[in-house]
């Protein structure tokens, strides 16, 4: 048998992790406590969290598509990510757009909202112009128009990496990347440029989506490293106490908080809390990630994060009161999870399981390992069950 059989029947079997969607509910959950008025908590973390998950997941699903294929389906990839998460998006602003218009608010003051929403550039817009020319209501799109920027920009920048075939230079390019984002937010603050421009600007928020793809660069290249498992295994409970000390709540301003820049350390937690888990699935915080509660707000968690400002407004409006501060919050929670429901029943899954039929039932994978290989010969491809690409199915 000569080597490249070996990695063929070594190579690994990157399925669903439910650990992920338990990541996305504790994040999801940080980001409305906040939301909802809980005094202190800083659960803007929880969005950083979400953009080291989502860069790890897409880079995840092309590097395999790439080993597969030979080749990126970039067509196909913009038409998945569009099908998963613009027309939740798009009816999530029409009801925003409706109730600010029936209770009396002047357009002038959320117009800009409804533009950068619906063209992902609320982050641009945040950081240009301020929060007095989206609107509150509208703000949250923000972290979307990040997310969107990088699913538009990196499977060609990917494409080229792996094209060099060299696992070291890609890492090098990815860590440059990540550094220079910590230089430039360093420069703005030491610049004393305005807290929108470092804090909602798709440029200072790229290590946190680089440092995910560079997880999976690492994981995929050395799926069977004892010292890689080890090392999250060190790595993810340090990173795990990091997250709960930047959240949880305490004396002290928020901006100040990232001012000291606490935006990287949330990076850089985050990442090894997630090489924890894609090294060890099978421990005890992957399995109490795995909860099928946590799964299931994981799975919702997009749905939630477009509904939970509109829901939190009508929620003030009628009662005067925040969520957090009302007797009546629990109403809040159910009827934002309900809602959030609906829309990943009967909006979200339907368009996604459209593009996933249009998958063979079986998937030929190649040892990921390959993509970085300039000695290997044609890749040996062995089929995974369709199930194994879940994860990425559902990955924002």
């Amino acid at each position: 048998m000569t080597s490249l059989e070996r990695l063929g029947r070594r190579a690994p079997r990157f399925g669903y992790l439910p650990a992920l969607d338990g990541l996305r509910a504790v994040a999801i959950l940080a980001v409305i406590a906040q939301h909802s008025g809980i005094a202190g908590l800083h659960g803007y973390h929880g969005v950083t969290l979400f953009l080291v998950i989502s860069g790890y997941l897409i880079t995840r699903l092309l590097l395999q598509e790439r080993a597969s294929t030979g080749r990126i389906a970039l067509k196909r990839f913009y038409a998945r990510r569009f099908a998963r998460l613009g027309p939740a998006l798009v009816v999530v602003i029409l009801a925003t757009a409706a109730w600010l218009s029936a209770t009396g608010v002047p357009v002038a003051s959320y117009w800009a909202g409804v533009v950068g929403s619906l063209t992902y550039s609320t982050d641009l817009i945040e950081a240009v112009s301020g929060n007095s020319a989206v609107g509150s209501t509208f703000q949250w799109s923000w972290s979307l128009g990040v997310e969107e920027l990088f699913y538009l920009f990196w499977p060609v920048a990917l494409l080229l990496m792996v094209k060099w075939r060299r696992f070291t230079w890609s890492a090098a390019v990815l860590i440059a990347g990540i550094a220079g984002c910590w230089i430039l937010r360093s420069l703005l603050i030491a610049m004393e440029a305005g807290h929108n421009r470092y804090f909602f600007a798709p440029d200072t928020n790229a290590d946190a989506l680089l440092l995910g793809a560079l997880v999976a660069f690492i994981v995929v290249r050395h799926p069977h490293s004892p010292a890689l498992k080890i090392a999250g295994q060190w790595a993810g409970p340090i990173g795990l106490l990091g997250l709960i000390a930047l959240t949880w709540p305490y004396l002290a301003d928020p901006i100040t908080q990232f001012d000291k820049g606490s935006l990287g350390l949330t990076a850089l937690a985050s990442a090894a809390v997630l090489l924890w888990m894609a090294t060890a699935p099978d421990s005890r915080a992957a399995a109490l990630l795995s909860l099928p509660p946590l799964v299931f707000i994981g799975r919702l968690s997009y749905g939630i994060y477009l509904w939970n400002m509109l829901t939190i407004v009508v929620f003030t409006t009628l009662t005067g009161e925040q969520p957090a501060q009302s007797a009546m919050g629990v109403v809040w929670l159910i009827g934002l999870g309900a809602i959030a429901y609906v829309s990943w029943r009967f909006v979200e899954t339907p368009l996604r399981d459209h593009w996933s039929r249009a998958r063979p039932d079986r998937v030929a994978i190649a040892p990921p390992a390959q993509a970085f290989d300039a000695r290997s010969e044609p890749a040996l491809v062995h089929t995974l069950p369709a199930s194994a690409t879940q994860s990425a199915k559902t990955a924002l």
